[in-house]
């Protein structure tokens, strides 16, 4: 049995996260912006935590999309995460 070659596709077309919302920490840069990128890309509401504030929200403008935000959260401290119980 063969293995379909989907590695032309993008991310949208193998996988929809609309109606979907991801937490992303340390979203501000590096990996954690990567993976907020591709959860937008794949029509996710994303919330790009960052224990910098200013480089969460600069990530967000990066993105260029409506369904982002920036948080300031420190994971390590739970007085910082405690706001965002859901």
């Amino acid at each position: 049995m063969a293995i379909a070659d989907m590695s032309d596709r993008t991310i949208e077309e193998l996988i929809s996260l609309a109606g979907r919302t991801a937490v992303v920490t340390g979203g501000g840069r590096g990996i954690g912006y990567a993976i907020a990128r591709r959860f937008v890309e794949a029509g996710a509401h994303v919330i790009v935590a960052d224990i910098d504030r200013e480089r969460a929200s600069e990530a967000v403008h990066r993105l260029e999309t409506d369904r982002a935000v920036a948080a300031d959260v420190d994971v390590a401290d739970r007085r910082s995460v405690a706001p965002w119980r859901i």
